[in-house]
């Protein structure tokens, strides 16, 4: 995640440095980050993580850096879904269009066997269904997409049938608003 964020908000995150880029892979970074002619793609201020539990100190460093919002596990479940949107959507106020991407990394390691990066202490299926179909309410959600499914790591198929009954009840809510 930390290339695609940093990426994403045209950060460079020099002081996080691995190693000295070369020439070409400079060019290819630098054109990475300009895709489209729009540089950067998405504010820092206009990101928020929900149930973000275990990330890269580059990540966290741009996090921190930046003050991007982040709502924990623990807070869906005190405040409820219901809560959580409704304070997503207030602190997003000044956004036109509010893009979702629901990485199922963000779903418990029980039952997202079939991830890359599988951590406990994340959301049960019925509490990402709840966040995801509360967001698809609002009209400015003009994009939603689910990521890091990898069908090879996915023992009986759980990790695709929960994404696939997230994406379902999304596109249900969609075709009643």
């Amino acid at each position: 995640m930390v290339c695609h964020l940093a990426a994403s908000i045209n950060e460079d995150n020099d002081d996080y440095a691995v190693h000295e880029l070369d020439e070409e892979t400079t060019k290819a970074w630098n054109q990475l980050k300009n895709i489209g002619k729009m540089a950067p793609k998405v504010l820092p201020e206009d990101i928020v993580f929900i149930s973000l539990r275990d990330y890269e100190k580059e990540e966290k460093h741009l996090i921190e850096k930046y003050g991007m919002k982040v709502i924990t596990t623990n807070e869906v479940r005190r405040k409820g879904a219901e809560n959580v949107v409704r304070s997503v959507i207030r602190y997003l106020a000044d956004c036109t269009d509010i893009y979702i991407s629901f990485d199922v990394d963000s779903l418990d390691s029980s039952i997202s066997k079939g991830t890359g990066t599988p951590v406990s202490n994340g959301l049960r299926e019925r509490e990402a269904e709840d966040l995801i179909s509360k967001f698809m309410q609002n009209r400015k959600v003009c994009c939603f997409e689910i990521a890091e499914v990898n069908p090879t790591l996915d023992k009986e198929n759980l990790m695709s049938e929960i994404a696939f009954n997230i994406l379902q009840r999304s596109v249900n809510i969609l075709m009643m608003n």
